[in-house]
């Protein structure tokens, strides 16, 4: 493809699309219920590893959109610091090869502060998204397993301070602009009746919720519809890089009686599930 001038990043021309998931199984069923979707508008997909982990380019025929699948692991901090990596590498590596005038990381713009580098940075975030993606445990009745939710808000459920008494931490993502819900869409019927569509918090924390005593307590103290382990470490990375972001998660279990065993064989329905909204959002995106 052709390299882009600092005009086309102003006019919006090229989207850019980091798409992270904890487990690579998660990452791997995703793509795999995406093909027929990316065979049919000739997106083309190469595979490469990057500090030791795979990650996926998918780019649109016109080189309009570039989307990479990439992995985080499990865990808060592991989210976090993945996270971080993926959005100081992809964009400052690849993106950059594109682009005539170089733009530069968020770490060179911290270590050699300018108004030329904070303008590349601003230029970079116009069309660069962040979108976490995975499994997650129902806290509430509302949702069965197979289930997917858009997450507006995230609250940090194991952040516990003793000393003093403050609220658990929340972060609010980006879902209201990047994917908006209108009420003319019929969201219900996406999954063909296999699954719910939902909007609203996560609570996130690193704990595995497996007993319906913990699963009411959590849900009536955070007032989640789910949790997962990763989502205000992705959270805290994509507001200190200054990139948006929204999740995507889909119901794995139920918060109660569930075991490993269970989580495998519900997985493979509740990601294909989860990859129908992610590519409503591409659709969106690229106007298809």
């Amino acid at each position: 493809m052709p390299p882009l001038d600092a005009s086309q990043i102003r006019n919006h021309r090229l989207d850019l699309m980091i798409v992270l998931f904890p487990l690579r199984i998660e990452m791997d069923l995703v793509l795999k219920s995406m093909q027929p979707f990316l065979q049919e508008f000739k997106f083309e997909m190469n595979q490469q590893e990057l500090f030791g982990r795979h990650v996926f380019q998918i780019e649109s025929l016109d080189g309009s959109c570039l989307i990479y699948f990439a992995q985080t692991g499990l865990g808060k901090v592991e989210s976090a610091l993945w996270t971080q990596r993926w959005i100081e590498h992809l964009p400052k590596t690849i993106v950059e090869t594109r682009i005539e005038t170089p733009i530069e990381s968020t770490t060179d713009k911290l270590s050699h502060p300018s108004d030329e580098n904070t303008q590349k940075t601003d230029e970079l975030n116009k069309f660069f998204q962040v979108i976490g993606c995975g499994s997650c445990a129902s806290l509430q009745d509302t949702l069965k397993t197979g289930d997917v939710l858009v997450i507006h808000e995230i609250i940090e459920h194991d952040f516990k301070q003793r000393f003093i008494s403050r609220p658990a931490p929340i972060f609010k993502t980006n879902a209201n602009e990047l994917f908006p819900v209108h009420d003319d869409e019929k969201f219900t019927s996406i999954g063909h009746d296999r699954f719910q569509f939902h909007h609203g918090r996560i609570a996130s924390g690193d704990e595995d919720i497996v007993s319906l005593e913990r699963r009411k307590s959590l849900g009536q103290e955070s007032g989640a519809l789910a949790v997962a382990w990763e989502s205000a470490g992705l959270a805290r990375a994509c507001r200190l890089q200054k990139v948006p972001y929204f999740e995507i998660r889909a119901v794995t279990d139920l918060g109660q009686n569930a075991d490993l065993d269970q989580f495998k064989r519900q997985l493979p329905q509740s990601m294909e599930n989860l990859s129908h909204i992610l590519l409503l959002h591409f659709k969106r995106l690229l106007n298809l």
